[in-house]
């Protein structure tokens, strides 16, 4: 499993932020998990800490449906429909993984 999370800053010196806020490119970091051939979970990790949302639901609930965007719009559309037709699983039942 990997911990998908995303910084502002450098090592020792950083800030967790929103998959969407930090300095990783995660769209890219999604390719990269494709180019290895990682098939494994990709798990929203920390998110920030705020008086908005003290249980941090809404926080993880964006971060999930970010990650899951990223891995859906970097799908090759054609391995897409090939695993639909292989599965017959619609692809939102399948985008969770890398």
């Amino acid at each position: 499993m990997v911990h998908f999370r995303n910084i502002k800053g450098g090592y020792c010196d950083f800030h967790e932020c929103f998959p969407d806020e930090g300095d990783v490119d995660m769209a890219a970091s999604i390719r990269a998990y494709r180019e290895v051939g990682y098939d494994g979970i990709l798990c929203p990790d920390h998110v920030p800490v705020s008086d908005l949302d003290p249980a941090r639901e809404r926080f993880f609930a964006f971060a999930l449906g970010y990650t899951k965007g990223l891995i859906h719009a970097t799908e090759d559309p054609v391995q897409r429909e090939m695993n639909y037709r292989h599965t017959g699983q619609s692809p939102s039942q399948y985008v969770g993984r890398a």
